[in-house]
């Protein structure tokens, strides 16, 4: 093994103990890029071309997750999503309460301008 795929295989080591230092946690591990980015390179440096058996390994490589870990993350996930509904509604509330608002402060004035101008301005109770 030369020194460029010993610092390859070290990356992905990191990668597979969870403790990376250059790319984020979350990124995928049996990912040559990732593993590429890990060891300091650029991406796409690490092909099956020049690395066969290390490619190989990292791209068959399969994630395993007791069943309390993949509990944690599938939590995770539906937060993250609850978190993003629970924002949409409250932004369409928001927008319902300010249109509602609007609506009041309209009828406001088309009634304050009936009385002030009677009849110029025309009945809007029939338009619709």
């Amino acid at each position: 093994m030369n020194a460029i795929e010993q610092q390859y295989f070290e990356a992905w080591e990191r990668l597979k103990a969870g403790k990376p230092k250059f790319v984020d946690k979350n990124m995928p591990i049996n990912e040559l890029n990732t593993v590429a980015l890990e060891a300091g390179k650029k991406r796409g440096s690490l092909r099956t071309s020049n690395f066969p058996d290390l490619c190989k390994k990292i791209q068959e490589f399969e994630i395993k997750e007791n069943p309390l870990q993949k509990c944690i993350r599938e939590k995770n996930v539906l937060k993250e999503i609850i978190n993003e509904k629970d924002k949409l509604w409250k932004d369409s509330l928001g927008r319902e309460l300010m249109l509602k608002k609007r609506l009041i402060e309209l009828e406001m004035e088309i009634t304050s301008l009936k009385k002030k101008y009677p009849g110029i301005v025309f009945n809007l109770d029939n338009l619709f």
